[in-house]
């Protein structure tokens, strides 16, 4: 560490970085997802009046123009990140025998790719019972946008390759869920009503709420899922 006068520069929080390589990644991958989605959306019209009846289940306003498929690019790609994440935890707490992502053997089409993650993620959910909802089908529309680019097998495997890095169980704290309060945009938050507590406040909460520590306390919120 370097030292400034009387003060040390502190490293960039785990949780930070990490944070910060997958929004580059979301940032370079989206473009191209966005114009595959387009033209997917202009030629295709089972895909079309999917990815509509989509938005107004949602009450998304129904795109358009080109430039309105960012959000949906960006969105899907959140929602994939989210799903090899929480995958990943599974895999590292190791409350379940749930076997960790290795190199597909696929043909290298985005197809076969998704259909191996699929497989993977509907395995999670038979060894464990729940997180259905938390997951999704693999046939809704939001899962498959990203996988109408070819780069979105490269995408996943920069994410795989990233996580390969940390083992979740060993971080000493909500990876998970800093993960996701840092790669929601504030304006997506604020329209699909996503918000966090910070820690900070968190604690005042505590010292009003737990003064002997034998006190039962409700938090009724879903945290990170």
């Amino acid at each position: 560490l370097s030292i400034l006068g009387e003060k040390t520069l502190e490293k960039t929080p785990i949780d930070e970085a990490f944070i910060y390589k997958i929004q580059r990644f979301i940032e370079v991958r989206a473009w191209d997802v966005r114009d595959n989605l387009w033209q997917h959306f202009q030629t295709d019209r089972a895909f079309k009046r999917s990815l509509e009846l989509y938005a107004r289940q949602q009450e998304w306003q129904i795109p358009t123009m080109e430039f309105e498929m960012m959000d949906y690019a960006h969105i899907s790609l959140l929602m994939l990140v989210s799903k090899l994440m929480v995958y990943k935890a599974f895999v590292d707490f190791k409350q379940w025998k749930v076997p960790p992502l290795a190199e597909p053997p696929h043909d290298g089409t985005p197809k076969a790719y998704y259909s191996y993650l699929w497989d993977s993620f509907d395995q999670l959910k038979e060894i464990t019972g729940d997180f259905e909802l938390l997951f999704g089908e693999r046939d809704d529309v939001i899962n498959r946008i990203p996988f109408l680019a070819d780069s979105s097998v490269d995408f996943v495997q920069d994410i795989l390759g990233l996580e390969e890095r940390y083992n979740f169980a060993n971080l000493p704290y909500d990876i998970v869920g800093r993960i996701f309060e840092g790669l929601i945009r504030e304006d997506e938050r604020h329209k699909r009503g996503q918000y966090f507590t910070s820690s900070r406040i968190v604690d005042i909460i505590n010292a009003f709420c737990i003064r002997t520590g034998n006190e039962s306390v409700l938090d009724p919120s879903c945290g990170s899922g």
